[in-house]
């Protein structure tokens, strides 16, 4: 059997709605977003065993709403939330449970464009998640989430 590559790519897209789906053992995200606004993602679950297998990752993506997720994933469960680029108000995640065994279960920032200044991450809510385990050694990566204001990223009014 092949294991995909991804399970879900979001990519140049507005108002995208993701309801109901299952992903298993995808090798690297469940969903991966990128220059995309308007994603709704709803009663998702995924499991996956892959070394590298991040959970939900955006890229330069805005209006991101998460609601009644279960994922699985050994690495960062929620993205590197919210990575590389401007992300707008109205972006939540809530009701969800995440399990990873190592790295941050939730994770904003890290990247931005280096060639601008001051890209912002604002105005996000997280609410009502269960963390389940995080066992990671490496005093960089210890914590269930963290805001990592690098390459010119701001941050600010995350609940």
């Amino acid at each position: 059997l092949l294991e995909p590559q991804q399970g879900i790519s979001v990519a140049y897209s507005k108002n995208v709605l993701i309801d109901g789906i299952t992903v298993v053992n995808s090798r690297h995200y469940t969903v991966s977003g990128g220059q995309s606004q308007g994603i709704t993602i709803k009663n998702l679950k995924s499991f996956s065993y892959q070394g590298w297998s991040d959970g939900l990752d955006f890229m330069s993506c805005s209006d991101i709403v998460i609601d009644d997720v279960f994922l699985r994933n050994p690495m960062i469960v929620l993205l590197s939330i919210l990575t590389v680029g401007i992300i707008m108000p109205e972006s939540s995640v809530q009701n969800s449970t995440l399990w990873a065994d190592i790295a941050h279960p939730i994770n904003i920032g890290t990247h931005g464009n280096t060639k601008t200044e001051d890209e912002v991450l604002e105005d996000m809510l997280f609410k009502n998640i269960d963390i389940l385990e995080h066992d990671e050694d490496d005093r960089n990566y210890q914590g269930c989430m963290t805001i990592n204001v690098g390459d010119h990223n701001l941050a600010r009014n995350i609940t």
